[in-house]
């Protein structure tokens, strides 16, 4: 078994020592805020935290970030990781319930083809998907990535701040949309592909 390390922290203190990384990182800490969460706001801060190239490097270091298990919520890891990846933005679309308030600490989560066409409807969003598909899709045969993995890396950023990286989960009894809601969940979550993410 493979021990995770844990890497959010690190990511965000690199990007700390860096000016540009910086300010993009305070914009989205201010526009983020679980207690004041404007999602449109937040999402624009992440577009433009994740896709500034004067510190690529150091985007893809948070896009990637790992943090191993634990129960405090004090963890250095697990806090940064909620600055790199606020809640805020992961909010399902038009959720105006704040995530504290239903059963469990969530509101129900959409499903995840759902967020796909959601995504589709938007050209941006749609054209982003779109490349994301093309170099980080998995061949079920070979299970092989079906681009080099600078390119799947490059095509996560783009992603990044869109409805794409909205929570979702895959239930129910219809097995065709089971089928396509797994195979979505595979694709933006769980993808050997992107290494780390």
């Amino acid at each position: 078994l493979i021990s995770i390390q844990s890497t959010c922290h690190l990511a965000l203190d690199s990007c700390r020592d860096d000016r540009t990384c910086l300010s993009d990182l305070k914009t989205v800490i201010h526009d983020c805020d679980i207690d004041r969460c404007d999602k449109p706001s937040c999402m624009e801060s992440l577009k433009t935290f994740y896709r500034n190239e004067s510190h690529e490097d150091l985007s893809l270091d948070a896009a990637l970030c790992l943090c191993r298990k634990t129960s405090s919520r004090h963890d250095s890891c697990m806090l940064a990781k909620e600055k790199l990846h606020p809640i805020c933005a992961q909010r399902p679309p038009d959720s105006s319930t704040p995530v504290t308030e239903e059963i469990g600490g969530f509101s129900p989560l959409p499903a995840c083809h759902t967020i796909a066409d959601l995504c589709k409807e938007d050209p941006e969003c749609r054209s982003r998907l779109e490349f994301f598909e093309q170099s980080c899709a998995v061949d079920s045969v070979t299970r092989k990535c079906a681009s080099k993995m600078k390119n799947c890396r490059t095509a996560l950023l783009g992603i990044m701040g869109t409805p794409l990286r909205a929570l979702c989960a895959c239930q129910g009894s219809d097995l065709q949309q089971l089928y396509e809601c797994l195979g979505w969940q595979r694709l933006l979550w769980l993808n050997p592909c992107v290494g780390g993410f």
